[in-house]
């Protein structure tokens, strides 16, 4: 994820969705910019549980920088 985030990083785009960490089990992740994921991140190995509930509320938080009305 963090090689997506730095390339259009670079390119000037405003970048949103990012995730909080809590939650998730894991000992170093390379995608963590100011203690949050720099997008969803989701664990089909060992959460597979949360994924739907995870991707529902990811949706729910990025719907109004895309002018959706979820």
């Amino acid at each position: 994820m963090m090689e997506i985030y730095d390339f259009f990083s670079e390119k000037g785009a405003k970048l949103v969705g990012t995730w909080p960490t809590e939650g998730y089990e894991f000992d170093h992740s390379e995608a963590i910019l100011d203690d949050k994921f720099v997008g969803l991140a989701l664990d089909l190995d060992n959460q597979q549980n949360l994924t739907e509930e995870r991707l529902n509320n990811w949706i729910q938080s990025i719907s109004g920088d895309f002018d959706l009305n979820l």
